[in-house]
């Protein structure tokens, strides 16, 4: 499915969460795992409330570079649906090296 994201993304009007922020997509990439008591951002947190449990797209726009990614929503939870080699792929394209090389470090 990750393959596919960006290219379905025209085409799905109701199972979308925009992130307005990158430091939101860098902690779900990291993460993986979110349990949605734990957000301190109340907007996004009600953005993840909003949605019934299932899969949706997670977008992000930064300059020319637009990507989403498929995360499923439990009950009080958001969790990554993405291999390891699109994780690399997001850390080369919207990290910097420092953030880069401690999430490596950490693995």
């Amino acid at each position: 499915m990750q393959d596919g994201a960006i290219t379905i993304l025209p085409h799905i009007t109701k199972r979308i969460v925009q992130l307005d922020k990158l430091a939101h997509f860098k902690h779900l990439v990291i993460n993986k795992h979110v349990d949605l008591d734990t957000l301190e951002d109340l907007e996004l947190k009600a953005k993840f409330d909003e949605l019934t449990i299932g899969c949706f797209l997670a977008t992000i726009k930064v300059g020319d570079k637009h990507d989403a990614i498929v995360m499923h929503k439990f009950d009080k939870a958001v969790t990554l649906m993405v291999s390891q080699e699109h994780i690399k792929g997001f850390l080369m394209k919207y990290f910097t090296d420092e953030e880069r090389d401690a999430y490596l470090k950490s693995m």
